[in-house]
């Protein structure tokens, strides 16, 4: 998600502004356009590239950073056209700028700022070093559970974190390239350590009653529902649909919930130079239906914004379609509740992309034509 996209629900810039001034303890603006002493270090803000750099930072590795986070497994005239629009925007920021961005104190050394969904990464080339800072005003939950388990974790893919404060930790700067910017082929390539990866964080699993992990699921979903006074109806429904389609023929099976990471998606996934493998975003590590974290990976579940084309997909992998509806209930009502809790974490009356996207009444209709045909099959 770009900062770009941001506007749609929050003040970006006001959020960026009061955030970093908080940090760095000094008066941080955004103007169209200003005039300012040639000493002072300016920030050229970039939405569509999804960053606000310093017109002081190392181009060659500016060029870099980006193009690792933006140019991806496009067709060649694509690249190219992204390649160029990299360029043209870093050696001549001042025409592709949508702001200015000014700090009052000129010690102050980034090289790159790149806003989050909630928090903002601050990135320093030289130390390889990234500081994320908790968004001003946003719900610290998510923040300190990223905190608590990474420092009491031994596993090898996990970055350490270097320093932490009550709205920031630092850690160090990957070289590499999230999965989701590299061609089929490398995924390919490393998916079965990444595969091993998710094996491990599953190691620790216990068996459950559907029945029960349901009730308790949908008790946790209406708790979630009043405490952000959601108005989405049709995702009431939906909830029930699959809820009721758990317990009235499944209440008896059994099934594995273990630690999942919560966003297992290729963009939290990071290949650095050497070919090791590196998971981020922690901040949703909990204890879900053992499979939720593989869904998200292999079919991009996680993707709301094709949710009924992915989940098409996703019915359509299996020879059995009943037990494919259970894994899919299932996954439902954990990606609900993931997008409750999310909403939990910023600033009120604002709902996440994804509770919107469930309550598109051509989803809800998709899923009834799923569910009643299964009823359908059943009473033959």
């Amino acid at each position: 998600m770009g900062y770009n996209d941001f506007f749609k629900r929050e003040d970006v810039y006001k959020i960026i502004e009061e955030t970093l001034s908080s940090h760095y303890k000094c008066r941080v603006k955004t103007v169209s356009r200003i005039h300012i002493n040639k000493h002072e270090r300016k920030y050229y803000c970039l939405p569509r590239l999804n960053i606000i750099f310093s017109s002081r930072t190392s181009k060659k590795k500016l060029i870099q950073f980006t193009a690792n986070n933006i140019i991806g497994n496009q067709k060649f005239l694509k690249k190219a056209s992204l390649m160029i629009y990299i360029y043209l925007s870093i050696f001549f920021p001042i025409l592709f700028s949508d702001r200015l961005m000014v700090f009052s104190n000129n010690s102050v050394v980034i090289d790159v700022i790149y806003p989050g969904n909630k928090r903002i990464k601050i990135i320093n080339f030289k130390e390889k070093r990234i500081t994320n800072v908790l968004k001003k005003g946003f719900n610290n939950e998510w923040f300190s559970n990223e905190i608590s388990f990474r420092t009491n974790n031994t596993y090898e893919f996990i970055l350490n974190i270097e320093d932490v404060g009550d709205d920031y930790y630092t850690e160090n700067l990957i070289v590499g390239k999230p999965l989701a910017r590299m061609n089929n082929r490398s995924i390919k390539e490393v998916t079965s350590k990444v595969l091993e990866c998710l094996s491990e964080i599953c190691a620790e699993s216990s068996r459950i009653k559907i029945d029960l992990y349901t009730n308790d699921l949908t008790n946790q979903l209406e708790s979630l529902r009043e405490s952000i006074e959601m108005p989405f109806d049709n995702i009431n429904i939906i909830i029930k649909m699959v809820s009721n389609y758990l317990v009235f023929y499944h209440q008896d099976e059994i099934i594995t919930i273990s630690r999942t990471h919560g966003d297992f998606q290729k963009g939290n996934i990071i290949v650095n130079e050497y070919g090791n493998i590196f998971l981020l975003d922690w901040e949703t590590v909990d204890i879900r239906y053992t499979k939720y974290d593989y869904f998200v990976y292999t079919f991009s579940l996680r993707n709301s914004n094709n949710l009924i084309k992915n989940i098409q997909e996703f019915i359509e992998s299996k020879d059995s379609r009943d037990n494919i509806l259970v894994d899919l209930s299932l996954f439902i009502l954990e990606d609900i509740k993931w997008y409750y809790k999310e909403t939990k974490q910023l600033l009120k009356g604002n709902y996440s992309t994804g509770l919107t996207n469930y309550n598109d009444n051509r989803l809800l209709q998709f899923l009834r034509g799923i569910y009643n045909e299964n009823e359908t099959n059943k009473s033959l």
